[in-house]
């Protein structure tokens, strides 16, 4: 199974677990691993955990299928739980237990437990490879240790692209525009390629830090420089950035001339854009986009009627509304947003 399973993928692999009940091939160790990771892939990770905890035997594999679709599906308290729940059993953990533990840490902040995983690493000797020590990176980055997270990667025997983007996107997160511009020429000279997800990171830098001209420079050279054209992703990074320096103007005609078609997160740069600098014009046009997009956007009607009840339009805040409760969309996500 791929990390992203075709249309159909649950159904059949449910059909074939039927068929390995009805012809008594289970229980069977590598089949019930199988599965596990099938169903954790396909979003079922209740009945990855049913065929987990019913199996006879399990081995790393086994426990390591059932942590990776925890994780998978964002149940991180459960990851770190099952495993807990290894720690206790005579198979030693891998660099793949590793890795998945690292991102569930990663993904509910804790990193006090994050650095006892570290240690444990360093103890089983495992620290050095590449695909482990990017999971730290990522790990201390996401609980704020821009330190360690840079302490990991300065350390690296090896550092391929997944370990530059990693970093320059923590530094991007926090604010630190500088050293990511530092860094990507870094790896430059490293001689490493950028690919899409690099300048994802940079063009993210460019719009935390608010510099315009540079991230028109980095956009730019991803054609010119690297023959890599731009994704969604990345004229999303170019919109925020125009956006937060309050080129509405720009930024709508960017949109309009974009050579892929926008989606509703586009247009919901633009409507937030607008809400920060109180042009209830283009919020009005961005709302209408996105609402033909995703008629049951919640929060594009809330930001909306909340800008009309700043400037006391009262009428077109109870249309809102109507329109809310004709879609049936919940009442309690009517709040107001800053």
């Amino acid at each position: 199974m791929r990390s992203n399973p075709p249309q159909g993928a649950f159904s059949h692999g449910k059909a074939i677990h039927g068929h390995a009940i009805r012809n008594k091939y289970l229980p069977h160790l590598i089949l019930d691993t199988a599965l596990v990771d099938m169903y954790g892939k396909c979003g079922r990770v209740a009945l990855a955990a049913c065929v987990f905890f019913h199996m006879k035997e399990r081995n790393l594999i086994a426990w390591n299928a059932m942590i990776a679709a925890y994780v998978q599906n964002s149940k991180n308290r459960e990851a770190i739980e099952t495993f807990r729940c290894l720690q206790h059993e005579p198979c030693e953990p891998d660099e793949m237990t590793f890795t998945s533990i690292l991102a569930a840490y990663s993904e509910i902040a804790l990193p006090k437990e994050g650095k006892q995983i570290h240690c444990h690493i360093c103890k089983l000797g495992i620290s050095s490879g590449t695909f482990i020590s990017n999971a730290m990176i990522h790990m201390y980055a996401k609980c704020g240790d821009l330190e360690a997270a840079r302490n990991v990667f300065d350390h690296m025997l090896f550092k391929d692209i997944i370990s530059w983007n990693t970093i320059i996107m923590a530094y991007a997160v926090h604010g630190f525009g500088a050293y990511c511009f530092r860094l990507f020429s870094d790896m430059l000279n490293d001689g490493m390629e950028p690919n899409g997800s690099t300048f994802v990171s940079v063009l993210s830098a460019c719009s935390i830090a608010g510099l315009v001209d540079e991230g028109w420079k980095y956009f730019d050279s991803m054609k010119s420089d690297y023959g890599l054209d731009p994704g969604i992703e990345h004229y999303g990074c170019m919109l925020d950035l125009l956006g937060r320096a309050g080129n509405l103007d720009h930024a709508k005609r960017f949109i309009e001339e974009m050579p892929l078609t926008p989606t509703s997160r586009i247009w919901g740069s633009l409507l937030i854009a607008s809400r920060h600098h109180r042009n209830l014009e283009l919020a009005e046009m961005a709302a209408s986009r996105i609402l033909s997009l995703d008629n049951d956007n919640t929060g594009c009607y809330v930001l909306l009627s909340n800008m009309y009840a700043e400037v006391g339009r009262w009428d077109d805040v109870e249309r809102v509304r109507y329109l809310m409760k004709k879609q049936g969309l919940e009442r309690n996500h009517w709040v107001q947003h800053s």
